[in-house]
């Protein structure tokens, strides 16, 4: 006696559940989609109506080619994209006012005169 799981086909025949892509027949069925994407048959359904997935209408219901069901995967695949080093931009800070910039050289002139005399306290010792 076999251990996999069966399940029943539209017709009422028993298949062997489909686990990837290449095992879809030629023009799949929601529910046969759905089996690959472990998903609910109405969400591939939705995603025919919507037309994220390509699909062919025929009696009323959708009929999915396997390479349309690899499509939509390419197209919502998740990558993480790392930056390198030539995509880095550098960090762009406003011009000052002319004001702020007045202000900043003349607290870098007092630094710069409070280190002179400190030197020239620590040369007299």
């Amino acid at each position: 006696m076999c251990n996999d799981p069966v399940s029943k086909s539209a017709e009422g025949a028993v298949s062997k559940p489909i686990r990837a892509i290449d095992e879809l027949p030629d023009l799949a069925t929601p529910a046969e989609v759905a089996e690959v994407l472990r998903c609910s048959s109405r969400f591939v359904s939705d995603e025919c109506k919507k037309g994220r997935m390509g699909a062919t209408y025929v009696a009323g219901r959708y009929l999915i080619a396997p390479a349309d069901v690899r499509t939509y995967l390419a197209e919502r695949a998740v990558t993480r994209s790392v930056p390198t080093v030539s995509s880095a931009r550098p960090i762009r800070r406003p011009p000052l006012l002319a004001e702020q910039q007045a202000h900043m050289d003349n607290e870098r002139n007092e630094r710069a005169l409070r280190t002179v005399e400190k030197l020239k306290a620590i040369a007299k010792r």
